[in-house]
């Protein structure tokens, strides 16, 4: 459950550089149609989230602790990027469009940490 929530409301994360503004799901569907230029997908501020988008779905498929935990990071990373210049900036839309994420991904953090000290106990 949490990988599928974490999955959507990543994407969900409004981003804003000089005069474009995008969600992070429309930038990727534009980097991935080609609609960059050559070189800006092996960026590693495009690889990594996606590579933790990836491993999100894989979560969802196949429901593994170690692939919601690795997802997380690289996606947690980016979204603190676009939360903090957003507060910072005052700028509402930025620092609000993450929180749903960061604040699943520690949901998650502390379920899967209880559920693994709950099963270590005799």
């Amino acid at each position: 459950m949490f990988a599928t929530a974490l999955l959507l409301t990543s994407g969900l994360a409004w981003l804003e550089w000089g005069a474009y503004s995008q969600c992070l799901f429309a930038m990727e569907f534009h980097l991935l149609t080609g609609g960059a230029g050559e070189g800006t997908f092996l960026h590693p501020a495009v690889v990594l989230p996606l590579l933790g988008q990836l491993l999100l779905l894989g979560a969802v498929l196949v429901p593994r602790r170690w692939l919601l935990l690795t997802g997380s990071v690289p996606l947690f990373l980016l979204l603190m990027l676009v939360f903090l210049p957003g507060l910072m900036a005052g700028n509402l839309r930025m620092a609000l469009s993450p929180l749903p994420f960061l604040v699943l991904c520690v949901l998650a953090l502390l379920a899967t940490r209880t559920k693994r000290k709950r099963k270590s106990r005799p």
